[in-house]
């Protein structure tokens, strides 16, 4: 289900960009860089008797890698690995459980360069991320599972909204420098939701979702057409 949900969005917002630019010259590029994602938030509270017990997940709480982008003017599409460690934080002792993690990232950012001089441009940037958990190992190095042995990886997955803003510096006509930097708030993964579903079913007690939101950092070379 979630990623049905991720695709149709990824359809409306090409093209509602598509409508959007259809009339703006663009050019198109190409490029690599790395990445480093760093997770503020996240998890659930649960309220039982008037007593609350947060458990705050971040996702990633630290991590970096690489990616791919194609860059049309208006509109930033990126695929990227990256690795790190999540994290959750338990009570108000903050008991502390890490994690490995390994996901996929797929972006797409809407964006409007403005031209400083002839080597340098500025742009604000709006879009979605979906991040796809691979893989979620205990400190131990061993697969989250369900009681009946299911991976639950794929339970990590979840959608990003983001806005940022990036830099591009020319060194030619063809090669330039790209930096960016971007806010996220992300939605519940399926795990945060089985979880206040869990906790809800016991009398009197009541449980919600926390914010997840992160930072992400970009640096990336590309070759425009």
């Amino acid at each position: 289900m979630a990623n049905k949900r991720f695709w149709f969005v990824l359809l409306i917002a090409i093209l509602v960009l598509g409508s959007a630019f259809a009339q703006s010259a663009f050019r198109l590029s190409v490029g690599v860089g790395g990445f480093a994602d760093l997770g503020m938030g996240g998890g659930y509270e649960v309220v039982d008797g008037g007593q609350s017990t947060k458990v705050e997940a971040y996702m990633p709480g630290f991590a970096g890698g690489a990616f791919a982008l194609f860059d049309a003017t208006f509109v930033e599409l990126s695929l990227g690995f990256s690795g790190g460690l999540g994290r959750f934080l338990t009570g108000s002792d903050l008991e502390r459980t890490d994690f490995s993690v390994m996901d996929l990232n797929i972006s797409l950012l809407g964006k409007y360069p403005f031209k400083i001089t002839e080597s340098f441009s500025i742009f604000p940037l709006l879009g979605i991320d979906y991040q796809i958990m691979l893989s979620v190992k205990d400190e131990d190095g061993n697969d989250f599972k369900d009681p009946n042995g299911k991976d639950l990886s794929g339970d990590f997955s979840a959608l990003w909204f983001k806005l940022g803003a990036g830099l591009d510096y020319s060194f030619t006509e063809q090669i330039y420098l790209r930096f960016s930097a971007l806010y996220g708030i992300r939605l519940p993964n399926q795990i945060e939701k089985d979880m206040v579903d869990f906790a809800e079913q016991t009398p009197n007690v009541s449980a919600n979702m926390l914010l997840g939101q992160g930072l992400t950092a970009k640096l990336a070379v590309g070759y425009r057409f």
